[in-house]
């Protein structure tokens, strides 16, 4: 035992104990590095595994949202097509109506043209046969009276003689001297009478020949009006050929410019998709401009066509005018020499003339009457129709931008992300290489000195600078849901519906393209009608979801609005109370009231005008970097910055939860800025001074809510200068 004690005390022997103690620690220094390695491993293993989910999911999403934007751009090119297929049906509608209208105003004037001469040619006929026939009359009645007298003469003779021949048979000598006489004045009379017949004969006559000489005249005016009016018509055709020419080129020019903006669109759509938007936005301010352009030419057609007809229909008034009264002069002239003879006659026949011209003309009014409201009515059925299939594009037309937008800014996020993805991969595989490089680090690990560390701590860094940027881009693009769950279940809502409207829209375009190519099997229409059918539903389940969602968001914010509306009630009777009790309070306790009235009456007004939002604010603006868009703008033009502009705009009127920065904490600070002002402060506003100092006056509360209001926005630190930039990106 001495001896063994001896050797293991020797220096030989502990110089082996200690090799080999030192080989073992080398050993299971060795182990532990190995294990360690492995968990990395695993652990990069797990992660690669995670990032390259990360990766598949976005590529699905990406995927899904190109569908969506195919169906969009399907749905919108259909649309295009239908448009300009209304477009042309309505210009060709329009060529008709006016050639329609044209053939029928020819058509009136030509009747109205029949209708005078027929009426001229049926009065101077019977002018002509009561002139004649007055005649006669006349030639009769003369004849008759003659008779008459001649009889009633020999009567009154015959029985004067007989009474007389006995009782004056001494006078008999003087009364035959007396019966000759009478028989010579008899005679001479009824000499005269046949005399002044004859004369009023002649009259009849020669005014029936003036009449005709007149009717001539008459005829031969007539005839150069219409030469006149054929001749006005011609030029009529020629200026309406001449528009329809310059509206045929408006048209062509316009459908030019419409052909170039699609082939535009295609290639820009091949491009890059953030030009979609811009493209969409061209085209439809060319289709409406073209639209507004046409409307412009056929209301200037319209209008000179009516100041033509208007003065037409004047001069051929004023034309009738003379005539008539002309015609009139001379009726009156044969009307007083016929009234001489038969006066019941002709006021009967005028009282009857005159009740059927009245009735006529009532008709004939009340026909043009009903046929003008009529077309009014039809006119503006069309116009309300027109009216709301224009908003009802307008409104579609937002909402597809506003989706375009949305998945613009998704698809940028996707992208970003599975960059990160591929980035945190690629970092993955890089430190997977270094740990497999072999007995070197071994042996480094061993010594306990780290190669790689200096190398780590960058990436480390750039690694956790590019996760906090993928953070705060879903805030920064707009995309981060609401606070409150309702309205998040409403923009979820909207989106499904938006996604299914598409789908719709592109089954029901694929089943009428099949349709009308005639060349696919009924198997296929039957596939593509179930897939509408089945479409449709998931539209009207959509809708009927997001119908709810919308009810529940507005129960929740009536509610809300009727909380805020008593406590501005309450705030506006202590506002009130305020001004009451400060008439009799010292100028600073009276500012300080007034400061602490006008500050409750601005928080309840934010209040209310939060409320009243229904959609969630604006998010301050991101500088998002120009490398982390070249993926999806590779052109300098219009870039996702520029795109994204209108809605990262810095919301300065807006504190950091989005709603105005009007509140009890800053209504306090400006009541004890005042109060701590003084006598000075308080007699300065007492007297209607504004002074850097104070925070309110003598003035109105409205002066007061505004230098609040710039106040706090003022004194609130920008929140889009606060937002962290990586710098590594």
């Amino acid at each position: 035992m001495v001896v063994a004690a001896k050797v293991n005390e020797s220096p030989h022997a502990r110089a082996l104990m200690e090799e080999e103690r030192r080989e073992m620690d080398a050993e299971h220094a060795l182990l532990r590095k190995k294990l360690e390695s492995a968990e990395r491993l695993l652990i990069q293993g797990t992660e690669k595994a995670v990032s390259i989910a990360t990766m598949e999911e976005a590529v699905e999403k990406l995927q899904r949202m190109v569908r969506m934007e195919q169906d969009g751009r399907r749905v919108a090119e259909l649309q295009a097509e239908e448009e300009r297929k209304a477009r042309h049906e309505a210009e060709t509608e329009a060529r008709r109506e006016i050639e329609a209208r044209h053939v029928a105003e020819k058509q009136v004037s030509e009747a109205q043209d029949v209708s005078v001469a027929t009426e001229e040619r049926a009065k101077i006929s019977a002018a002509r046969q009561i002139g004649e026939k007055e005649a006669r009359l006349e030639m009769d009645l003369a004849a008759a009276r003659r008779e008459l007298s001649e009889t009633r003469a020999a009567k009154v003779a015959e029985r004067t003689g007989a009474d007389l021949a006995d009782v004056t048979m001494v006078d008999r000598a003087d009364i035959a001297e007396d019966i000759v006489r009478a028989k010579t004045e008899r005679r001479m009379k009824e000499e005269s009478q046949l005399i002044l017949a004859k004369h009023e004969a002649e009259m009849s006559v020669a005014l029936a020949t003036a009449a005709e000489e007149k009717v001539a005249a008459l005829q031969a005016a007539a005839l150069q009006r219409q030469q006149a009016l054929a001749l006005a018509e011609e030029e009529h055709a020629a200026d309406l050929h001449r528009a329809e020419e310059r509206k045929n080129r408006e048209v062509e020019t316009a459908r030019d410019d419409m052909h170039v903006a699609q082939e535009a669109v295609k290639s820009l759509t091949l491009a890059r998709v953030s030009d979609r938007e811009v493209f969409a936005r061209e085209k439809y301010e060319a289709l409406a401009e073209a639209g507004v352009e046409y409307e412009a030419t056929l209301r200037k057609l319209r209008d000179s066509h009516s100041a033509e007809l208007v003065g037409l229909t004047t001069t051929n008034d004023q034309l009738l005018g003379t005539l008539r009264a002309e015609k009139g002069g001379e009726e009156a002239k044969l009307r007083t020499l016929v009234d001489s003879l038969s006066e019941n006659l002709r006021c009967s026949e005028e009282a009857i003339e005159a009740e059927r011209a009245l009735r006529v003309a009532a008709e004939h009014a009340g026909r043009a009457d009903l046929e003008a409201r009529r077309v009014a009515e039809q006119e503006r059925a069309r116009e309300q129709m027109y009216r709301q299939m224009a908003e009802d594009l307008v409104g579609e037309s937002q909402r597809a931008r506003d989706d375009a937008e949305r998945r613009t800014k998704e698809q940028y996020l996707e992208v970003e992300r599975v960059k990160h993805a591929a980035a945190k991969r690629r970092a993955l595989n890089i430190t997977m290489h270094e740990n497999a490089t072999g007995a070197a680090a071994v042996a480094a690990a061993v010594t306990g000195v780290s190669s790689s560390s200096g190398k780590s701590a960058p990436a480390a860094v750039s690694a956790a600078a590019d996760d906090a940027y993928i953070e705060q881009l879903p805030s920064a693009l707009g995309l981060e849901p609401p606070e409150d769950p309702r309205e998040a279940l409403v923009m979820a809502r909207r989106t499904d519906l938006n996604d299914c409207t598409s789908s719709y829209k592109a089954a029901l375009a694929d089943l009428k393209r099949a349709k009308d190519a005639g060349t696919a099997e009924p198997e296929e229409l039957v596939a593509l009608s179930k897939a509408s059918a089945k479409k449709r539903d998931a539209l009207a389940e959509a809708a009927e979801t997001f119908s709810t969602a919308l009810g529940e968001l507005e129960q929740a914010k009536e509610k809300e609005l009727g909380k805020i509306r008593d406590e501005h009630t309450a705030m506006t009777s202590a506002l009130t109370k305020y001004s009451a009790t400060s008439a009799t309070a010292p100028a600073p306790m009276r500012a300080a009231t007034r400061a602490i009235g006008a500050a409750a009456h601005m928080h309840a007004d934010a209040k209310v005008a939060a409320a009243h939002e229904l959609v969630p604010p604006p998010v301050p603006a991101v500088s998002v970097p120009a490398r982390s868009l070249a993926g999806l703008a590779p052109a300098p033009a219009p870039t996702m910055a520029r795109t994204l502009a209108p809605t990262l705009t810095p919301a300065s009127a807006r504190g950091s939860d989005g709603k105005l920065a009007v509140g009890e904490p800053a209504a306090k600070a400006a009541a004890a800025r005042v109060i701590a002002g003084g006598g000075e402060e308080g007699q300065g506003a007492a007297a209607g001074e504004r002074r850097p100092g104070s925070a309110m006056s003598e003035e109105s509360y409205s002066d007061s809510d505004s230098d609040y209001t710039d106040a706090t926005t003022d004194s609130r630190p920008n929140s889009a200068a606060a937002t962290p930039t990586p710098a590594g990106r």
